[in-house]
């Protein structure tokens, strides 16, 4: 049954690894190349992340440079990011695409910092889902006689740590990304 909390554990730590993207996603000052890595461009009949198919660099603060690793990728990617919706000007050129970033007014910043809680709030109900599940295979063999009750609470309590642990590295991932959205 130990292995109930290393799987719990390694789909904690996956789902982090999802939420820090989402969050990453969220652009305040200056540009950064992650700004576009949850874009997934339709390319040779499948769907591939834009670090696949392209090289993303920082022209300035405001700007992106997008160059496809074949050229023939150029429209797929700029519809990709254009359909993303992420605030930006996309101008595709022969070679690459230009992704220019408006400066952020404070009612944008604010406007971000919603979409920063709700990712926060995803992210934990992922993490609460984890524990569940985790917590069902734990009843499970406990009345199938597997494990004993103590031996299920205190797997129980282990998974409850894990759960706390990952809840607050979100809270804190989002205290410290609120704080950097609304400096100015």
């Amino acid at each position: 049954m130990q292995d109930v909390i290393v799987d719990t554990e390694n789909a904690m730590i996956g789902l982090m690894g999802h939420i820090k993207r989402n969050i990453n996603t969220l652009r305040v000052g200056s540009a950064r190349a992650d700004f576009l890595d949850t874009i997934q461009v339709e390319a040779y009949g499948q769907f591939m992340s834009i670090k696949q198919v392209a090289t993303i660099s920082v022209v300035d603060n405001f700007s992106l440079l997008v160059i496809p690793f074949d050229k023939s990728n150029n429209k797929a990617v700029t519809k990709a990011i254009q359909e993303a919706n992420l605030g930006v000007s996309v101008v595709s050129e022969p070679t690459s695409i230009r992704v220019t970033m408006p400066k952020i007014t404070e009612e944008r910043r604010k406007e971000y910092v919603k979409i920063l809680k709700q990712y926060a709030e995803n992210g934990r109900i992922s993490i609460r889902g984890a524990r569940q599940d985790a917590n069902k295979k734990i009843t499970d063999a406990e009345r199938s006689k597997e494990i004993s009750e103590d031996n299920a609470n205190r797997l129980k309590d282990q998974v409850q740590k894990l759960t706390d642990r990952f809840v607050k590295d979100i809270d804190k991932l989002s205290e410290e990304k609120e704080k950097e959205i609304l400096k100015v």
